[in-house]
């Protein structure tokens, strides 16, 4: 066990940031790989894939909670904050009046373009 820590522990970041790397990851394999489209391979991939990134970021916000670091609520919390944070990255990627819309939406597509389905 560690020490209660001298800050406030809600929401906590560790599961913020995890769940919002799992949705992010997830959001870069559809992007531009419409599920209708691809094989039915592919989407058995997709989902499995989802799952397992949901599990590993609970784990990760569980692990705090287990080690007495956090309230099982502050990483529900996190959670929460996380699925708000990529509506609003999702949400401002598409601005054509951001200011850092095109920087964004170039790293963005970087990344898809990376992320490329099993064949």
């Amino acid at each position: 066990m560690f020490e209660s820590p001298p800050y406030s522990t809600y929401p906590s970041g560790h599961a913020t940031e995890s769940h919002l790397v799992a949705l992010l990851l997830q959001q870069l394999l559809f992007d531009g790989r419409g599920c209708a489209s691809q094989t039915t391979a592919f989407n058995d991939w997709m989902k499995q894939l989802e799952v397992m990134l949901r599990r590993l970021a609970m784990r990760i916000a569980d692990n705090r909670a287990v080690a007495g670091i956090h309230f099982p609520f502050d990483s529900e919390a996190g959670e929460c904050l996380a699925k708000y944070l990529r509506q609003v990255i999702a949400a401002d990627r598409l601005k054509p009046s951001s200011a850092n819309c095109n920087v964004f939406h170039w790293i963005w597509q970087m990344a898809v373009d990376e992320w490329k389905p099993p064949t």
